[in-house]
């Protein structure tokens, strides 16, 4: 089994003779025997789901998808000393994956071969390595052959929840559903226990059918596997990454905003939604958007869930704000039979669309960039990786400004890879244009805000206090020429403009006398801060440009050296 093998809609559309995951995501039907419809996808055919991370995998999927024969020259000589090939899963961008046999136990295995510059997690492995065996697929080994990590795992023979399901399904009784709910908590409950022994924190943060192993059907045993999108870090730290499935990824991981073992609880919540409807909760969304939008601003529909006790689990798990979401202990307390409360979401008749941000909800994107200014750091965390930017434009596009969004998509296309304050100061500028006063960092934009932050840069001794810092932003990103485009922002292209030629100017004449070349590295980049701040200083004031400019040049180019 390969996440089955890899579950990628490419892989899903060469599977024969059914495809395992088309199945169990969006825009499919279940159990009616109609011919599936085909995998959802981005305009351009750019995939939906991006291929996943197979780790801990262990089961074939489907006959059919085995390239059977491989060849052995594949593996590592240490590997093929160990084992013989049977077969090889369709192999997808982290590694190549073998159901092999042992040759000295004569048992099937499954061995994971990374690709080379993929590592694995050695800390997390140790993790699942001293797990129960009841909750996790077995690891047998891990380690290095020829330069590539590897693994080698438990070889089991029933599939995956995805072939339950396809099996026996679409839809399940409530006995059904609560006792794989029971085993995935459980499991997950028993991997967040032993890091909580270490001090750390554990979220799965990728649990899906495919992931969910079934190691005997009667009495229900299913197991965890494929770890690549785990995350083991310290309790103390916020956990942010964009590795996930789209389909049941919770609404703080698809924002990129911190999430927490909670977070997995939204999967499981989606597990029983799929298990009692018989169809995935976003079936029919055809976009990455589309799935954004639903999740985390319109919220799943829970009445569908025809047992009221599926139905009440699926309220306690598939809130949109983590705070409301149901915990490990009232999920206990439901699969002893109780009831706990769930939180009822406000009705939204007549009420706008907002975007929650540190806490609050706003519904005008004038008000939101103020906020983002306002808590600069938090922003910078928020929209890091892709999916915070994707949650910024679902809103806008719903919520009717339609103009913002458009701007916003052609500054993004020409600004790739750009760094956290220019994302930022980007999104500022469309989402509020007519605002003025919208602050970089702590510092207002305009002339005497940036004589003030000069200034302050200036008296720093070595170039690198948060004042020195920011002018270095400011002029490495190129910021003033955006803060320009709001509304009072006139006076900051003459600015910019001033600044650009002084500090061509300096450089040119530093160059020209050779001023740095006895100076490291670091004593260079502190200097660069620092004659920054003095020439923005500089390039404020119009009747002192060519003073202050002079005396910029003079301190660091007449001692012969950088700073001073």
């Amino acid at each position: 089994m390969t996440d089955s093998a890899e579950t990628s809609p490419d892989n899903i559309e060469s599977e024969a003779p059914r495809p395992v995951e088309d199945s169990l995501v969006p825009n499919t039907q279940l159990g009616n025997g109609d011919d599936l419809a085909p995998p959802t996808h981005l305009g351009g055919g750019e995939s939906l789901v991006p291929p996943t991370i197979l780790a801990g995998t262990s089961v074939p999927p489907p006959s059919g998808t085995l390239t059977a024969g491989a060849d052995p020259s594949e593996l590592p000589a240490s590997l093929r000393a160990r084992f013989e090939i049977i077969s090889e899963y369709p192999s997808g961008g982290e590694a190549n994956v073998f159901h092999v046999r042992d040759l000295v136990s004569g048992g099937d295995a499954v061995v994971k071969l990374y690709h080379r510059g993929i590592e694995i997690d050695e800390d997390l492995y140790r993790i699942v390595k001293t797990a129960d065996d009841a909750h996790v697929v077995h690891l047998q080994d891990w380690g290095r052959a020829d330069g590539r990590a590897y693994e080698v795992l438990d070889y089991m023979a029933l599939g995956t929840l995805v072939d339950l399901i396809r099996n026996e399904g679409p839809s399940f009784d409530s006995e059904v559903i609560e006792t794989v709910v029971r085993e995935l908590i459980d499991a997950l409950d028993h991997l967040s226990s032993i890091a909580e022994r270490n001090h750390q924190s554990f979220v799965h943060r990728d649990l899906k059918p495919a992931n969910i192993m079934v190691r005997e059907r009667s009495p229900m045993d299913l197991v965890l596997s494929d770890f690549g999108s785990s995350l083991l870090t310290e309790r103390s730290r916020t956990l942010v990454d964009a590795r996930h499935t789209y389909e049941y990824a919770a609404p703080e991981i698809i924002m990129g905003q911190t999430h927490s073992q909670k977070s997995d609880l939204w999967s499981v919540g989606v597990i029983a939604y799929l298990m009692s409807v018989g169809s995935h909760p976003l079936s029919g969304l055809e976009t990455v958007q589309a799935i954004t939008f639903r999740v985390t601003i319109d919220g799943i529909d829970t009445d569908v869930v025809e047992d009221p006790r599926v139905r009440l689990l699926c309220q306690g798990l598939l809130t949109i704000k983590i705070e409301d979401r149901w915990g490990y202990g009232e999920v206990r307390e439901w699969l002893a039979g109780g009831s706990p409360a769930v939180h009822q979401r406000a009705a939204a008749s007549g009420e706008s669309v907002g975007f929650e941000f540190g806490g609050k909800t706003y519904h005008e994107p004038s008000a939101l960039a103020v906020a983002m200014a306002a808590n600069w750091s938090h922003a910078a965390q928020t929209f890091q990786g892709p999916s915070g930017r994707l949650a910024i434009e679902t809103w806008l596009e719903r919520s009717g400004h339609s103009e913002a969004v458009r701007n916003l998509l052609s500054d993004w296309e020409q600004t790739e890879g750009a760094s956290p304050d220019k994302r930022i100061v980007l999104m500022l500028v469309n989402l509020a244009p007519e605002t003025t006063g919208l602050p970089f960092r702590l510092w207002t934009i305009d002339a005497s805000g940036l004589a003030a932050l000069a200034s302050a840069a200036v008296r720093s001794e070595n170039g690198e206090t948060p004042e020195a810092q920011a002018v270095s932003s400011l002029h490495d990103n190129g910021l003033l020429p955006l803060y320009a485009r709001l509304s009072g922002g006139t006076d900051l292209g003459p600015i910019n403009d001033r600044w650009v030629r002084a500090n061509s100017q300096f450089a040119a004449a530093t160059a020209a006398r050779n001023v740095t070349q006895h100076a490291t590295l670091q004593d260079q980049q502190r200097a660069a801060r620092t004659v920054q701040a003095r020439l923005l200083l500089a390039a404020t004031s119009l009747a002192e440009s060519d003073h202050l400019f002079a005396q910029a040049k003079w301190r660091f180019g007449s001692a012969g050296g950088v700073g001073g």
